[in-house]
């Protein structure tokens, strides 16, 4: 009798002891469908962005610029666009500035300082190299007319069309000119194509990129040189 105790006793302990183990085992983690785990299920489409998108982490807003009253330009001062708009908001992040509503115009702007011209000179006239205007209906955009003529309103005045090119991912296209009056503006390594390379002094090139539904235009970006014409 005292053997088929100790024969049952063991027994008792031995099931105790798997369901113990099952327990407290944790559950095999399933894998998403495809077997892709959900953080990498993240979308990687190579679509360009807009430059308003990419650029200046929100930061404090810079206080006290100088503002002066001249037009506002590509080449120019950034005084001047303090003067017309006010003093740039706290998604700034120098050299980058921000205006998020121009005048009576609901647009965004974003304007960058030389970055490749020499310090004592593109930093202490704080001259601007890159505007960046964008629709806030990214849905519908602006018209392609609405477009052109907002953001060459801050090109040179003696602007001269040069040529088009379309992106091979059809996201938009670029507009190339040339100007005498920026040439002067800026040193010549100011003046680089995409691949680094230079390009003529003066030249600068207007990306247009289309808007959610395709047919507008939901932002465009002017800077120096030859440098969005890839596509």
């Amino acid at each position: 009798m005292i053997a088929l105790g100790s024969v049952v006793g063991a027994l008792v302990l031995c099931v105790v002891s798997i369901v113990l183990i099952t327990t407290l085992t944790p559950a095999t983690t399933q894998p998403t469908s495809a077997g892709i785990p959900t953080h990498q299920a993240a979308s990687t489409s190579s679509v360009r962005q807009s430059p308003i998108a990419t650029k200046a982490k929100p930061t404090s807003a810079p206080t006290g610029l100088v503002a002066t009253h001249g037009t506002p330009r590509l080449g120019g001062p950034l005084s001047d666009f303090i003067g017309a708009y006010g003093q740039p908001n706290g998604h700034s992040s120098p050299p980058d500035y921000h205006f998020m509503t121009v005048g009576n115009i609901d647009e965004y702007l974003i304007m960058g300082l030389g970055s490749s011209c020499p310090s004592v000179q593109c930093i202490s006239e704080q001259q601007i190299d890159d505007i960046s205007v964008q629709s806030p209906d990214q849905n519908a955009g602006f018209t392609p007319s609405e477009a052109e003529s907002r953001c060459m309103s801050y090109a040179p005045s003696d602007a001269h069309f040069k040529q088009k090119f379309a992106y091979a991912d059809n996201s938009g296209y670029d507009m190339v000119y040339t100007s005498t009056s920026l040439a002067h503006a800026f040193p010549a390594s100011e003046f680089i194509n995409g691949s680094g390379g230079t390009v003529p002094a003066g030249t600068f090139d207007v990306s247009y990129l289309y808007s959610d539904n395709g047919t507008g235009i939901g932002s465009c970006d002017m800077i120096t040189g030859e440098q969005q014409t890839q596509g």
